[in-house]
């Protein structure tokens, strides 16, 4: 993570811990509970739910029928879909 002079002065905190949650969905593609992230990227619980919460309003994640689990959502599929026609920048 960038350091707090220079550029990391600019990033927003939420933003960040948005991003660790949405990674830890993408390199650990599996299930994954509020609490459990909450023990891992060491925030709140309240935390994640709203961070949970925003990425499954966007497409990003889904909940589990039946379960308090989430995982990957729609609209990184469509991403990933896109992408895959392009060589790069």
């Amino acid at each position: 993570m960038p350091e707090e002079t220079g550029e990391g002065k600019y990033l927003i905190a939420v933003g960040v811990d948005m991003l660790k949650v949405f990674e830890r969905f993408v390199f650990h593609p599996r299930p994954h509970g509020v609490t459990e992230l909450a023990n891992d990227l060491h925030m709140s619980k309240n935390k994640i739910f709203r961070i949970i919460h925003t990425l499954k309003m966007f497409g990003y994640l889904q909940k589990r029928e039946y379960s308090e689990m989430y995982e990957l959502g729609p609209k990184i599929w469509e991403l990933v879909r896109h992408l895959s026609g392009h060589d790069g920048p």
